[in-house]
C-alpha cells in the first residue's frame, strides 16, 4: 500500500521489475482505475501484485494469501512534504504559511496521514461479489480532513502488525536490501529515487515541535512500525526456501518480459517491438529456474538487442556455475546470438549464469546520452537447452 509521499514511486518500480510484464500492465491497470474511482474485479482475482494509493481492503478480493507491504516516513517530514506537494498541485496556495496551514481546521488533510490510511477507518468498506465497484475516496489530499482518536490508531496499530513487511523512508537502502531478501526480489545495482519533491527542507525546534505534537498518532505508529521494521532478519528471505522445493524443468528459456532472479542487471526497459528488455552493468548474474541434467551436452544463447560499445562485443565473458563458456558470436538482424555448448558432471539446479562486460561504461561518458548508468549488453532474452532437443545444429 502506497502512503503519499513515503517512497512508494520508487518501491513500485522495484516491484514492478520483479514480476512480468502482463502483470505489470495489469498492476497499472487497476492502479489507474482506482485513481478513476473504480475496481474491475475481475482484474483483481488475476492480479500478481497490486500497488498504489489503494486500501488494504482491496487485499480481501485478491486471489489466494495476499503478502502486504507498507513504507512508513518521520511524520514531520511527511507534513511538510505533503503541505509543499499540495502546492504543487494548487490545492494549497503559493503564499500560505505551514504553521498558519496545519494550526487551521483545513490542517487535518497532512495531520497523522498514516494512521488515516492504515486504519481504513475513513475508507468505504469492499464488496467481494461484483463485476467492477465504485470508490468515492479517489486521489484528492482533501479526502483526509477528518479527525482521528485513539480507536483509530489502535486499529492502525493491529494493520501494521500484519503486515508482512514494515519499510522505512528515513533507511531507504537498508530497507529495500531488506524487502528485496525477504522476498526473493532482484534489483537493480542503481539507486531508485523516483518522484522526489524539490522544496526546502529546514525546520526551526519550534515548528518540529508543533507538527510532533499535531502528528500525535502518526509519532506513536511511526515508533512501532520501526520497531517491527527492526525485528526483520536479513537472512530470513522467503523466496528462496519456497524455491528449493520446487520441481525443475531440464532446461530454460528466460525472456526479459518475465519475472526473473538476478544481481546486477538494470531495471526493465519497454522497447518498441520487443517489450522487455535489461542492460547488464559490468557483471551481472542469473539464476534460471532449470535443474542441469549430468553428462548432458546444453546449447547456452544469449539474444542481446544492443551492445554499448559494439566494436569490443567479443570481449564478453560468460560463465555458467563459473565455468567459462567458450562461445561464438553471430549478429543477424540486428540481434547479436552468444552461443556456446556446455556439459557438467553432475546435477546443477538453480546454475549462476555471469555475463562479464570489461568495458561497460556509461552513455554520459563517451557522450552518447546523458544516461548516467553503467550499460553492458541489453539482454532480450536466455536459453539454455539439451543440444539433442534444439533443431538447429550448433557445432
Amino acid at each position: 500500500m502506497h502512503i503519499p509521499k513515503t517512497a512508494g514511486t520508487s518501491i513500485t518500480a522495484v516491484l514492478e521489475d520483479n514480476i512480468s510484464v502482463v502483470d505489470s500492465m495489469i498492476m497499472k491497470k487497476i492502479r489507474n482505475s482506482y485513481y478513476n474511482n473504480c475496481i474491475d474485479y475481475s482484474l483483481l482475482t488475476a492480479a500478481k501484485v497490486v500497488a498504489g494509493h489503494i486500501p488494504m481492503s482491496v487485499a480481501s478480493l485478491m486471489s489466494g494469501p495476499v503478502r502486504k507491504i507498507v513504507f512508513l516516513r518521520d511524520p514531520v517530514d511527511l507534513s511538510i512534504s505533503t503541505f509543499n506537494y499540495m502546492k504543487k498541485l494548487g490545492e494549497i496556495d503559493q503564499s500560505e504559511d505551514l504553521v498558519d496551514f496545519i494550526t487551521s481546521p483545513r490542517g487535518e488533510c497532512i495531520k497523522n496521514i498514516q494512521t488515516k490510511w492504515l486504519s481504513s477507518s475513513f475508507l468505504p468498506s469492499t464488496p467481494t461479489h461484483r463485476e467492477s465497484m465504485h470508490f468515492e475516496f479517489g486521489r484528492s489530499v482533501e479526502k483526509m480532513s477528518f479527525v482521528i482518536d485513539d480507536a483509530v490508531l489502535k486499529e492502525a496499530v493491529k494493520n501494521v502488525d500484519d503486515l508482512e513487511f514494515v519499510g522505512i523512508f528515513e533507511q531507504m537502502e537498508r530497507s529495500i536490501a531488506l524487502m528485496c531478501e525477504r522476498f526473493d526480489f532482484g534489483r537493480s545495482p542503481n539507486s531508485i529515487a523516483l518522484n522526489v519533491g524539490v522544496y526546502s527542507k529546514t525546520r526551526n525546534e519550534q515548528l518540529t515541535a508543533l507538527l510532533k505534537d499535531e502528528n500525535r498518532f502518526d509519532m506513536e505508529l511511526y515508533r512501532f512500525g520501526k520497531e517491527r521494521f527492526e525485528s526483520f532478519d536479513v537472512s530470513g528471505g522467503l523466496g528462496t526456501a519456497s524455491a528449493s522445493s520446487e520441481r525443475l524443468a531440464p532446461y530454460a528459456f528466460i525472456d526479459m518480459d518475465d519475472s526473473i532472479r538476478h544481481n546486477g542487471f538494470h531495471l526493465r526497459e519497454i522497447w518498441p517491438h520487443w517489450y522487455g528488455v535489461r542492460w547488464t552493468t559490468g557483471a551481472s548474474e542469473i539464476y534460471p529456474a532449470c535443474e542441469i541434467i549430468p553428462g548432458v551436452e546444453y546449447v547456452c544463447e544469449l539474444s542481446v538487442l544492443s551492445i554499448i560499445l559494439p566494436d569490443d562485443a567479443s570481449n564478453v565473458q560468460i560463465l555458467i556455475n563459473d565455468t567459462p563458456l567458450n562461445y561464438v558470436l553471430m549478429e543477424a538482424g540486428g540481434v547479436w546470438y552468444y552461443r556456446g555448448i556446455f556439459c557438467f558432471e553432475s546435477a546443477v539446479s538453480r546454475p549462476k549464469l555471469e555475463i562479464v562486460v570489461p568495458f561497460a561504461t556509461k552513455p554520459s561518458a563517451i557522450g552518447m546520452s546523458a544516461d548516467d548508468r553503467t550499460l553492458g549488453l541489453a539482454v532480450k532474452s536466455i536459453k539454455l537447452m539439451p543440444l539433442e532437443n534444439c533443431a538447429v545444429n550448433f557445432r
